[in-house]
């Protein structure tokens, strides 16, 4: 008991949460309410700078949906208000 680390970073356009078990791996949630965030520039690659000899292993992006359907933003043509049953 006592090895390892969680840090829980919230921000006003989301979250970041680290965990380390306290051995050699490093899990990271970023949460961003904006989907153009590119990730690994703008969060990811500025944590790997600071830890020598860590390396992005697996990288998972999850989209946001309603009910069965999810969809990147930038999948989804632009409605017109009051247009909803066409799709």
């Amino acid at each position: 008991v006592g090895d390892g680390a969680l840090i829980v970073a919230l921000f006003s356009e989301g979250h970041v949460i680290v965990s380390w078990g306290g051995s050699d791996r490093v899990d990271m949630n970023i949460f961003t309410y904006n989907e153009d965030i590119n990730h690994g520039n703008e969060i990811v690659n500025v944590i790997l700078n600071q830890i020598p000899g860590f390396v992005v292993i697996l990288l998972d992006e999850q989209p946001r949906g309603v009910d069965r359907v999810v969809n990147f933003s930038r999948d989804i043509a632009s409605r017109s208000p009051g247009c909803w049953d066409t799709y």
